[in-house]
């Protein structure tokens, strides 16, 4: 008798994963579950998995992120407008913190602040888009592509840096972590330390 395929899926959407789960049980196959990277690789060298599905959602936001690209047809005109709209956008002012976007330069209470390619970029991709929460795997995507594969505890040390060099000597706090969520930025009073 010939065992069932075994497929390893790894998702962190409920639904999803009881979707999945459902049919590919239903055609036959073995189905074992990971709810994030790192339990996916423990499974994958402890069952060894004939066919492996990643997380639905990181296609999803790729195929929306190719398709942007593909239907950008602007007119030079409007490209024109929003060049010079950028440019004006191109400096955000907090309490205490401004970070230019074009120059890549970034003052703390107008000391400037020297930081890593990644750490400006992720500053800049959150200051943006002020309370918004974005996910690690969100925050790895724009900062080093839909290719790059590794962990998403490397956000984690990435934002641990950035804390040190934006808010260790300001009178506030920039960068909020969501619990088991991701970060977000938002500008909130420094409480003391006790």
């Amino acid at each position: 008798m010939q065992m069932a395929q075994k497929i390893l899926i790894i998702e962190d959407e409920d639904g999803i994963i009881h979707l999945l789960n459902l049919y590919l049980r239903n055609a036959g196959y073995d189905v074992v579950v990971a709810k994030d990277g790192a339990d996916g690789l423990a499974l994958h060298a402890r069952t060894h998995p004939d066919l492996v599905i990643l997380d639905i959602m990181l296609l999803v936001s790729r195929v929306r992120a190719i398709l942007r690209r593909v239907g950008d047809t602007e007119t030079g005109e409007s490209r024109a407008a929003n060049i010079q709209s950028s440019t004006a956008k191109s400096i955000l002012r907090f309490p205490s913190l401004t970070i230019d976007l074009l120059a890549r330069r970034v003052e703390v209470d107008s000391s400037e602040v020297t930081l890593t390619p990644t750490e400006f970029d992720l500053l800049a991709l959150l200051a943006q888009s002020p309370e918004r929460v974005f996910t690690r795997e969100i925050l790895m995507n724009k900062i080093w592509g839909y290719d790059y594969y590794g962990d998403g505890h490397i956000i984690d040390v990435h934002i641990s840096a950035l804390r040190k060099k934006i808010e260790a000597n300001a009178d506030y706090r920039y960068i909020k972590t969501v619990w088991r969520v991701g970060y977000k930025f938002e500008v909130g009073a420094r409480t003391a330390v006790s």
